[in-house]
C-alpha cells in the first residue's frame, strides 16, 4: 500500500493494522505458523477495508492454509480470484 496522503489514508492504515492484528491472532489460533499467518492476516484485513487483491504469493498461502482460514472465519468468496475476474 502506498505511503498514506489524507487523514483518511491514515484512518484506513490504522484499521487495516488493528483488524490485520485480529486475524493474526485468529490464524495463529488455528495453527498456522506466525510469518504465514502474518501474511495472510494482512491480507485479508487489506481484502476487507481496502478491497485489495491479494499478492500471488499471499494467494498461494491462503490457498495453502484454507482449512484453517476458514477455521478462523476468515474465508471470504473472492480471496483467490484474479483481478481481471
Amino acid at each position: 500500500m502506498p505511503v498514506p496522503q489524507t487523514i483518511e489514508q491514515c484512518k484506513q492504515v490504522l484499521e487495516i493494522k488493528q483488524v490485520g492484528s485480529s486475524y493474526w491472532q485468529q490464524l495463529m489460533h488455528t495453527g498456522i505458523p506466525k510469518q504465514d499467518a502474518r501474511s495472510i492476516a494482512v491480507a485479508i484485513a487489506k481484502y476487507d477495508i481496502a478491497q485489495c487483491q491479494p499478492q500471488d504469493i499471499q494467494k498461494q498461502l491462503i490457498s495453502h492454509y484454507s482449512a484453517f482460514v476458514c477455521r478462523a472465519n476468515l474465508w471470504r468468496a473472492g480471496l483467490l480470484l484474479n483481478e481481471a475476474n
